[in-house]
């Protein structure tokens, strides 16, 4: 099994890739930051998260990623309005 941290896992591509991961026995870290999603499923972990925060608590991450991807709509936004 191997862990992953879905930036944006809440909806839409992030809700769908979190559920192929752990269709595929992985262990998932999905993050949201308005609405949190009901996942019923042992191997996804929710927590919110808003990419433009100065300061974010990362602890509850393992030691280990194999892969973080960022599907984050408010970073995106961010980033064409120059607030990265």
């Amino acid at each position: 099994m191997k862990n992953y941290l879905i930036i944006g896992g809440s909806s839409g591509i992030g809700k769908s890739l979190t559920q192929i991961l752990v269709d595929s026995g992985h262990q998932v870290f999905a993050t949201y930051n308005k609405n949190k999603p009901e996942f019923s499923i042992t191997n996804i972990h929710n927590t919110y998260l808003n990419v433009l925060d100065e300061e974010m608590e990362l602890d509850y991450l393992p030691d280990q990623l194999h892969g973080v991807v960022s599907v984050s709509y408010t970073h995106l936004r961010a980033h064409e309005t120059g607030r990265n």
